[in-house]
């Protein structure tokens, strides 16, 4: 029984992102998703990224929403870049959204996955752009965590002289809205000290672990960043709360081709 549940969800999943491919070529191709591009104007798109795995290495047991392919992750590069300049959130922050202002986006990286120096790092130098990556102090003082390679402090010191932008993850990745207000202080102080000496510069951004934020966490947060972000939430607006930025997530299964990607960057999931 449960092999055949499993082999009925896989069946309703591949004809689920069937049904993507075919809409979102549909928005495009019709051209809706460019309308609904040129509506957001005076808004910034913050991406979020996990891994960025190259197309022939083995994805399996790794959730679609970690990571995007090398392939689709240079074409959304390429399309970003030709449209729009694209900046690290603390130039963001430095400029941020304004109705009169030229369109740009950011890129973010959860984690510090060591793919993002091997596989996206070279992607995102071709293209001229750079990004931030949000780093989890064990993981990268390590340089693995339960589930891979992640990058080490001197990788980190190599691509912040080279243009990328470094905020803070935490130091052990925990859901912060079961912490007391100590544990979640100690969890964003130390992993923001951690950044702080790996890039020799000051840590101002903050990305919440699992994108969930609590009251607790977002009053830690006003105290010791310029910024933090979470998940989904649409586009970055003026006026948004600097504590609760929002983000669209990319994902494999909804970004791999050009319609899709186009067609989730206008949605703003």
């Amino acid at each position: 029984m449960k092999s055949a549940r499993h082999g009925a969800r896989g069946v309703r999943d591949i004809a689920a992102l069937a049904v993507r491919h075919v809409l979102a070529a549909w928005s495009g191709a019709s051209g809706r998703s460019a309308r609904a591009l040129g509506r957001q104007r005076g808004a910034v798109p913050v991406l979020m990224y996990h891994r960025i795995l190259s197309d022939g290495a083995d994805a399996s047991g790794i959730e679609p929403g970690m990571f995007v392919r090398a392939s689709a992750f240079g074409h959304q590069v390429e399309w970003l870049v030709s449209r729009w300049s694209v900046r690290t959130l603390r130039q963001a922050l430095d400029s941020p959204p304004s109705h009169d202002d030229e369109p740009f986006a950011v890129i973010t990286f959860d984690d510090g996955w060591r793919d993002n120096l091997t596989v996206a790092w070279p992607i995102l130098e071709r293209h001229g752009a750079r990004a931030t990556i949000f780093l989890v102090r064990d993981w990268v003082r390590d340089g693995r965590g339960e589930d891979g390679e992640f990058l080490r402090p001197r990788d980190v010191s190599m691509l912040a002289a080279q243009g990328m932008d470094f905020g803070a993850h935490t130091v052990t990745h925990p859901r912060l809205d079961g912490l007391d207000a100590a544990a979640i202080e100690s969890e964003m102080r130390a992993s923001k000290d951690a950044v702080e000496a790996w890039t020799g510069r000051e840590c101002e951004t903050f990305a919440y672990p699992f994108g969930v934020s609590s009251p607790r966490a977002e009053d830690a947060a006003r105290r010791l960043f310029r910024c933090a972000v979470i998940t989904r939430g649409g586009w970055w607006r003026p006026g948004h709360d600097p504590a609760r930025l929002p983000r669209v997530a990319m994902h494999h299964d909804m970004t791999s081709t050009r319609w899709m990607f186009e067609s989730r960057l206008a949605a703003g999931d």
